[in-house]
């Protein structure tokens, strides 16, 4: 939220205007010694949020690692159960958003009252917003499964999985304020060290519970649930007792200020509906999925979050930290960087699925279904790097409108309905894959066309 103005800062206007620069020609080819400083400085920015976002995908991965080794049943449960916990992050990117526009702001005007106060706010807010979906996620566990039809066995399940788990739903919502606001006050190092630590406790809780080590029973998905409950409990506390000590970056007061309240939602409604709708749009391509059984769907559970690691690798990228670095010739250098990394990620897809895949199951049927759904995956990880890129580009410079119309109209157009109709019409789970990864070509082709136009480069919010 700190732009530029006519090649200069200006903290008032959100104007991203396309100035040559360093760059006179246009062309990220033109002056390698500056573009090598471009790179780095994409890269450095990135690479502590990637981290971060990296470290949250691999606390999902051991559920599912642990899980994976009991049944395709309790696979398919929590993948499922993760599909909306999901969603319910893609809600949270409100609380994500709001809270790092308000204290990125004050920390840049040197304001440290503003910036705890709008910490604050955020807060207390999303700890009271917790609490009708904490209600509604006890009362309902069993919707998921009941809506996606997906069977007695994986109902019982998931059910028991999702009941447990609904705990955690105010420390997801105060999670999300806490890691933005250390990174928006400057303090990237801060979410990495807390999310590390209670990595290494979720994976050893979880293991000695689902298994029954140590002396405890045997909990199967619950023992999964119980302990990311426990993990994210701890990232709270953790975040809590470094904002007690001297000289934190953030304090907490009991203030609550209704108009810094409206600036950060503003900004943050925005962006929350756009995730919210995408996601829940992802979960109905779940159903199609589910009618092909459960070892299919334990399959692309497996695959969905195989390739969701590598793809963590960008999603530093994706919100940024408003910086005004955020011109056309940065966006493109991080397309660059973005697409040799997804490149090479999507080689290994496809070369080497089986032996990432049995590191989660050793189902036989289930290793051929998730290294069907990676080889296919593999081909399109270049142009969803394209899209990441883009998308961030675009709902960084504020123009999420472009970003929920696109987004929004490629998933259902080019991807439920098709996949419904190839579905019913082939009965081959094949011809969805390949319909997922058209649509994956067409989302990226069309953000770059708005890219292309630069009605992001002088909007102003």
């Amino acid at each position: 939220y700190t732009t530029l103005s006519r090649g200069r800062f200006s903290r008032d206007s959100v104007v991203y205007p396309f100035h040559k620069g360093d760059n006179s020609k246009g062309s990220l080819l033109y002056n390698p010694t500056m573009n090598f400083q471009r790179y780095r400085r994409v890269f450095a920015l990135s690479f502590p949020a990637a981290l971060a976002s990296l470290l949250d995908m691999l606390m999902i991965l051991i559920d599912l690692a642990f899980v994976g080794q009991l049944s395709p049943v309790a696979t398919a449960a929590v993948g499922v159960g993760l599909q909306f916990v999901g969603l319910l992050f893609a809600v949270l990117t409100l609380f994500h958003v709001g809270t790092n526009a308000l204290v990125a702001r004050a920390e840049g005007a040197g304001d440290a009252d503003r910036k705890n106060r709008a910490f604050s706010v955020f807060f207390w807010f999303a700890l009271l917003a917790s609490f009708p979906l904490l209600a509604g996620a006890l009362a309902f566990p069993s919707l998921p499964f009941l809506l996606l039809e997906t069977g007695e066995n994986v109902l019982r399940e998931g059910t028991a999985y999702l009941g447990l788990l609904a705990w955690a739903v105010p420390f997801f919502f105060l999670n999300q304020v806490l890691f933005a606001a250390f990174n928006a006050a400057g303090h990237t190092r801060t979410p990495f060290g807390v999310k590390a630590v209670t990595l290494i406790v979720n994976a050893a809780v979880t293991y000695t519970l689902v298994f029954g080590k140590a002396g405890f029973p045997a909990m199967g998905v619950s023992g999964a649930a119980l302990g990311t409950l426990l993990a994210v409990g701890l990232q709270v506390a953790l975040y809590l007792l470094l904002i007690r000590r001297p000289g934190s970056p953030l304090k907490l007061t009991a203030t609550f200020d209704r108009h810094l309240l409206r600036r950060g939602l503003k900004v943050g409604i925005p962006a929350g509906i756009e995730r919210t709708m995408t996601f829940g749009s992802f979960i109905l391509f779940t159903a199609v999925i589910a009618h092909f059984g459960t070892t299919v769907l334990a399959g692309y559970q497996i695959g969905l979050r195989i390739e969701g690691l590598a793809a963590m690798a960008l999603a530093g990228q994706q919100l940024g930290a408003g910086k005004p670095e955020e011109a056309r010739s940065d966006v493109l250098a991080t397309l660059f960087l973005a697409a040799g990394i997804m490149g090479v990620l999507g080689a290994g897809m496809i070369l080497f699925p089986e032996p990432v895949v049995r590191l989660f199951t050793d189902d036989a049927a289930v290793v051929q279904e998730a290294a069907l759904y990676l080889r296919i995956v593999g081909l399109s990880q270049i142009p969803l790097a394209a899209s990441f890129v883009f998308s961030g580009a675009l709902r960084g410079a504020g123009d999420t409108r472009t970003t929920l119309r696109i987004n929004l109209i490629s998933l259902w157009c080019f991807r439920i309905i098709p996949a419904f109709a190839a579905a019913w019409v082939t009965g081959e789970i094949l011809f969805v894959w390949l319909v997922m990864i058209a649509e994956t070509f067409i989302k990226a082709f069309w953000l770059w066309q708005a890219f292309q136009q630069g009605r992001w480069l002088t909007l102003s919010v």
